[in-house]
């Protein structure tokens, strides 16, 4: 982000909220040591947490994947898989009747 023509108070402002977005909080940085540090082979927890830890990564596969196929099932949208991550880029490929549609609108608009 870049704030031009802001006072530097103004600008120290902003900058602390936008930056509250860029660390965890305290329940999400020990969630996060957790899942760093999961129990071990013979610990009490272990056959759980490998359990929930499938289920959800599972569950977040089934949905990215339904709405993979859901975007290319669109009329002139295309989609690849999600890797990695559950972040899908849809490319949208106007179709020429949208094209035509949109200059003849904003012909008729000039009028």
């Amino acid at each position: 982000m870049e704030l031009c023509g802001f006072s530097e108070d103004v600008k120290d402002q902003l900058y602390k909220v936008a930056s509250v977005d860029l660390c965890s909080n305290t329940s999400g940085q020990i969630l996060a040591s957790l899942i760093m540090n999961p129990p071990k082979p013979g610990e009490e927890s272990h056959e759980l947490f490998l359990a929930e830890k499938e289920a959800i990564l599972s569950s977040l596969a089934r949905r990215a994947k339904a709405l993979e196929d859901a975007f290319n099932s669109m009329e002139g949208v295309t989609c690849q898989k999600a890797e990695g991550a559950m972040y899908l880029f849809p490319r949208i490929k106007l179709l020429e009747k949208a094209i035509e549609a949109a200059k003849k609108a904003s012909s008729s608009h000039r009028h």
